[in-house]
């Protein structure tokens, strides 16, 4: 039996998802539930604007669709995909409490500097606010390399 029995995978469906879905993969065994996990961002306001936030027609049903052939091509044809619309972190850390998950997964692209100061880290959010262990997945080289719950 696996040491974990639902397994939340939040994808971000960029150029590393793939490789992280590989990794995951490798990770669970037939008694693991894995969810695929991905969350459609909110478009960004203007700082001081107000503005009506509402989400891009289709792009759950789009993500939902890309999502369903990602766990194809990394033969996972049995992982539960789940989209929704909302801020990432927040999401991500809902969906493992609803889904009932006992690890979070993640991919984390390593940024540093300046970009992590303006774009932020999501795996960063995760791991702090977390209930359950989250094993974070830095992609990008020729392979991943898994950090366990501590932020490389």
């Amino acid at each position: 039996m696996a040491p974990f029995q639902r397994v939340l995978c939040p994808i971000d469906l960029g150029p590393n998802s793939r490789q992280l879905l590989e990794f995951v993969g490798k990770l669970v065994d037939s008694d693991t539930k894995l969810v695929l996990f991905h969350v459609v961002p909110m478009p960004i306001e203007a700082v001081g604007q107000p503005v009506f936030i509402e989400p891009l027609s289709g792009s759950e049903h789009e993500a939902r669709e890309a999502m369903k052939k990602l766990a194809a091509e990394a033969s996972l044809p049995d992982a539960e995909v789940a989209v929704l619309t909302g801020e990432p972190a927040a999401e991500i850390i809902n969906a493992a409490s609803d889904h009932k998950c006992d690890l979070i997964a993640i991919g984390t692209h390593g940024r540093t500097g300046l970009t992590h100061f303006l774009l932020g880290s999501v795996a960063e959010r995760v791991v702090r606010e977390s209930p359950v262990p989250v094993l974070t997945v830095r992609c990008g080289g020729a392979h991943p390399i898994a950090a366990g719950s501590v932020l490389l």
